[in-house]
């Protein structure tokens, strides 16, 4: 949800604590995503991290969308 989030934000940037109103030079179709996971505090796996492209991104958000319509179902 929140690489969907900053992948829209990339493309039409509108909160200023992000990228709005800053002269940064980003690249809008890669996100950096890093989770901190408490159960694994202090061992290798307590910071998980992936590059989303925004290909990617585009088929999770179809898969959230379907499983939001079955859900509702």
């Amino acid at each position: 949800m929140r690489a969907l989030w900053a992948f829209a934000e990339l493309a039409q940037p509108r909160c200023r604590w992000f990228l709005a109103g800053w002269d940064i030079d980003v690249d809008r179709a890669v996100v950096d995503l890093e989770v901190l996971n408490l159960l694994h505090a202090g061992s290798e796996h307590a910071v998980l991290t992936h590059t989303l492209r925004l290909e990617e991104a585009r088929a999770g958000r179809e898969r959230l969308l379907a499983l939001a319509g079955e859900l509702a179902r």
